[in-house]
This record gives C-alpha cells, structure tokens and sequence, in this order.
C-alpha cells in the first residue's frame, strides 16, 4: 500500500512540476513579445517547402547567410530573408533588414537600446569571414531561437540582426 501512495504522490509530483514549468515559459514568452517569438519558432522549424506555403510566393531570391552562399527567400512585407543552403530543406538563419523590429529595436538600433529592452549583456567581439574583419555582437536566447544583433563597430548602429536555432 505504501508502494502504491508513494507512487500515485510521485505522479502528481511530476504533473504539477510540468504544470508549473509549462506556466513559467508561457509567462516569459508572454513578457518577449508572445506572438512574434512563437512566430519566429515556427519559422525555425520549417522546411524551405513548407516556409513557401505559409508565406506565399512574394518572394525574391537574393544571396544570403555567411559570406552570402546561401539561397535567401526575402519577405519584404515581413522584412525578413530566410537563407538556406543550396540543396537543403533546412532553415539554416533568418536575415532581418530595418523593417524587422522587435519590441522597438533590430538593425539600426544601437547596442545601449537594444539592451535596454532586453537586458544588459555581453558585447562579444569577433569576427566574421576573416580575422582582420571585426564585429561586434550581442546575443540572446528565447527558448531555441537566438538573435544575433551585429555591428562592425561597437558605437555604430546594428547592421545585421540574424536569427537561428541552437544545434
């Protein structure tokens, strides 16, 4: 009998903590602008097929991703480019230009703006195709996605915001 109490207590245990778990993230996507980031979420998930059905075929196809090798499908309308590699179906990044904004801020914005809507982080420097071209970055995660505001210098406005899911 106590095998069993313990059991059935054991099971509401795990209910009530996904329960609570599930309110808790519902609750920050709430706070990040729910309807866009769950958005965004489904685009990440898609393939290039179902992208085109969702979205329609306004459309124009233009170099995209790192060093442009990817295929980009930009959205005007959304201000978006969805880049996928040549002869994939996988959503490798989202390409946002200055129509693109979240919660007031995206490419344009500087870095003191855009940490003062979502929080003071770390500006990381880098580099991107060589190592003599620096950037700077910042970086924030939202369940899978992660948004990528970059800049070529640290006091100048962001000029490329790009969007993808963790590996």
């Amino acid at each position: 009998m106590k095998k069993a109490l313990t059991f059935a207590l054991a099971i509401v245990l795990v209910f009530a903590l996904t329960a609570c778990a599930a309110q808790a993230t519902a609750v920050d996507l709430e706070e990040e602008g729910e309807g866009l980031l769950r958005q965004i979420l489904t685009y990440l998930a898609m393939t290039k097929d179902e992208l085109i059905v969702t979205l329609g075929q306004d459309y124009t196809i233009e170099p995209a991703g790192p060093e442009g090798v990817c295929d980009g499908y930009f959205y005007e309308d959304l201000g978006m480019t969805f880049a996928f590699y040549p002869d994939e179906d996988t959503l490798e990044l989202i390409a946002c230009d200055s129509n693109f904004r979240m919660d007031g801020v995206g490419v344009g914005s500087l870095f003191s703006e855009i940490m003062d809507v979502f929080g003071d982080t770390e500006i990381i420097e880098s580099w991107m195709e060589l190592p003599e071209y620096t950037i700077y970055l910042l970086e924030y995660q939202w369940g899978e996605a992660v948004f990528s505001f970059i800049s070529f210098d640290v006091d100048e406005p962001v000029h490329l915001l790009w969007i993808y899911q963790r590996p």
